[in-house]
């Protein structure tokens, strides 16, 4: 907040609750007027015991069920979600950013 953010990118993790996210990105954006631009999918995640995160049980998520927890809060948040250390996605961030600021208009 204090630099005035143009835009957001949003770290999530594989145990936050989907509407627990929704209501950090409404929060933010009452008070940030850029634009959520995608979230980072963290691989790291924690085990519940009788629905509580046991923080002592953290591991990091296998490719396949990182991948499946990636398009499901993608599809849940319709908006990008990616992993932001994968090479892979490297122009697809770059892109996003890109793109968001192509469009801005200047005062």
């Amino acid at each position: 907040m204090g630099v005035y953010p143009d835009a957001i990118i949003c770290t999530i993790s594989p145990h936050d609750e989907i509407d627990f996210i929704k209501k950090t990105i409404s929060v933010t954006t009452s008070y940030v007027d850029g634009q959520l631009l995608f979230y980072s999918l963290s691989p790291y995640t924690y085990k519940k015991l009788n629905n509580i995160i046991d923080k002592s049980t953290m591991y990091r998520l296998s490719d396949d069920e990182y991948e499946e927890c990636r398009k499901r809060m993608e599809k849940e948040l319709e908006k990008p979600v990616l992993n932001i250390k994968d090479e892979n996605n490297y122009s697809s961030v770059l892109e996003l950013i890109q793109n968001n600021f192509s469009n801005a208009t200047v005062n």
